[in-house]
């Protein structure tokens, strides 16, 4: 970590299974955004289920990061950016 800008505390639709997790490589459209960092990762809104799945999504989030390449996550969890695609409704 190089520094903490900001935190916020998100929660995730649910779904069929519960609480779907947000994670993923998080790009900012707005060039002044105090979010916009050039490798920001999310990894929140796992809810009370975090205890039990944290670690596979940890485990798949650390594949991504060290290999830059969001498509391995797609690869283990089809929906992981759910939260991207309402976003840009």
């Amino acid at each position: 970590v190089d520094k903490i800008t900001t935190g916020a505390r998100m929660q995730s639709n649910r779904g069929a299974f519960g609480r779907m997790p947000i994670i993923g490589q998080y790009n900012s459209d707005a060039a002044e955004s105090e979010l916009n960092h050039e490798h920001m990762w999310l990894f929140t809104g796992l809810s009370s289920r975090g205890l039990i799945y944290h670690a596979v999504f940890g485990r798949w989030l650390a594949n991504a990061v060290l290999h830059d390449n969001e498509t391995l996550l797609q690869n283990e969890f089809k929906e992981f950016d759910w939260w991207r695609r309402k976003q840009k409704k």
